[in-house]
């Protein structure tokens, strides 16, 4: 089969009222990934500030008859609107499943360099910044020395996803004199693996194959090392 869909149109709007939206790179996961396709993608790289907005399209182009399903995966936000395609009578239909809703992923990819930043008084003059995997636990010095308000981090790269992150900056006036600290105002995760279907809400009978998909961010210098038993 060969048929494709006529479009269906999706808006993505940022609601913050502050913080600006950045949408990387869309991709289309699920089990039938292979048969949707994004056109028109005009939210690829774009950084929308409030109340911006940006639109893509999504056709179905099935290999075979049946009910197809896929989703819209975005770097840092799922966007869960997931798409029935379905072929009748020679003709292709698309349409959506239930209505879309996001959810964020708070999420940093192990091995890449992010930039932290912060705001301090002029009597801060440097800076110490410090990282912990367990809420606050334990912390372990990622520099000494900072000047300015900003330093790229270059993400660790853990065995498995660290779900419960946070950066902590410390400020020294030029006496060596700690003036004041911050944390980040909630946990991140360092994400090694991003299982991304079957990702929950799906339904399996007896029989069936579902092609498992993921993304990987383990860098590829990393090496892995497993005991033969």
């Amino acid at each position: 089969m060969h048929e494709i869909s006529s479009p269906h149109f999706v808006t993505i709007t940022n609601a913050g009222f502050n913080e600006r939206l950045s949408i990387e790179q869309m991709s289309i996961a699920g089990l039938n990934y292979s048969e949707f396709l994004i056109q028109n993608d005009f939210c690829s790289g774009r950084q929308l500030e409030p109340s911006s907005t940006c639109s893509f399209e999504v056709t179905f182009s099935p290999s075979s008859g049946g009910f197809k399903e896929g989703y819209v995966n975005i770097f840092q936000m799922i966007l869960i609107c997931r798409w029935k395609g379905y072929s009748q009578r020679n003709r292709v239909h698309i349409r959506v499943s239930k209505s879309c809703r996001s959810k964020w992923r708070e999420t940093v990819q192990a091995g890449l360099n992010y930039t932290i930043k912060w705001n301090a008084p002029a009597k801060a003059v440097k800076f110490t910044i410090k990282y912990s995997v367990d809420n606050g636990g334990r912390w372990e010095t990622v520099a000494n020395g900072v000047t300015g308000t900003s330093y790229d981090w270059s993400v660790p790269d853990p065995t498995n996803n660290k779900k419960q992150c946070r950066v902590k900056v410390i400020g020294f006036n030029n006496r060596d004199v700690k003036v004041g600290a911050d944390t980040s105002d909630a946990p991140f995760t360092v994400e090694v693996l991003n299982l991304t279907y079957p990702n929950g809400g799906e339904t399996f009978t007896s029989g069936d194959k579902p092609i498992i998909t993921w993304e990987s961010n383990i860098p590829l210098s990393t090496t892995w090392s497993f005991p033969i038993r």
